[in-house]
């Protein structure tokens, strides 16, 4: 009798948290889920809205730590289209078939660039951006795990130097960065410092 009840309960513990497990899982976003996070919150109090995923064209807006909002537009998340300033609207044609470029793989690296347009169809100037995939990795957000690619990118406006080399981590069936290490512009008196921001919560 003893071994049977013990038998019982082991099984109510396993019932459940097999069904503890599947509730989790079933609260990520899943590859194969046609569910996908419309909103992900970062540690430093900054947030992406996904306002609307069209094909291949994510339009988000973006929420600063101090309240400030910008919109915009990207090829698969990852190759500006559209940029909405306080004062204009920035339009990126790019020089190359984005779409040559996906799926993503490790190892590759991508060199492009894209003409930089006003509202008056007035040229600002050359963007260019290099992108190597280094690796495949997992982003934890609470009890879900996300696979991400690694992608280091560099990129510089016109004869400008590059800005530096930031480090996404990219899920690429949601066209979000999940998680970014973002260097600093450097002034005369401070230094560059690489910046990390982490996704806490998706949704």
């Amino acid at each position: 009798m003893a071994k049977e009840i013990a038998a019982v309960v082991l099984g109510l513990i396993f019932g459940l948290s097999a069904e503890v497990a599947y509730a989790q899982q079933a609260d990520c976003f899943i590859t194969g889920n046609a569910k996908l996070p419309l909103k992900v919150t970062f540690d430093d109090g900054s947030t992406i809205a996904v306002l609307d995923r069209v094909g291949d064209k994510l339009r988000t807006e973006t929420t600063l730590p101090d309240g400030r909002k910008s919109n915009g537009s990207a090829y698969r998340g990852l190759f500006a289209l559209t940029r909405e300033l306080p004062t204009t609207t920035v339009e990126f044609n790019w020089n190359q078939d984005l779409a040559h470029f996906f799926p993503l793989k490790v190892g590759e690296h991508i060199v492009a660039d894209a003409t930089a347009l006003l509202p008056t169809n007035k040229v600002a100037g050359r963007y260019f951006t290099e992108m190597s995939v280094v690796a495949q990795e997992i982003v934890r957000i609470g009890s879900c795990d996300y696979p991400v690619l690694k992608i280091e990118v560099s990129s510089r406006f016109d004869q400008g130097e590059i800005t530096g080399k930031a480090t996404h981590y990219y899920h690429a069936a949601s066209m979000l960065n999940l998680k970014s290490i973002i260097p600093t512009l450097a002034t005369a008196t401070v230094p560059s410092k690489a910046v990390e921001r982490h996704a806490i919560r998706a949704e």
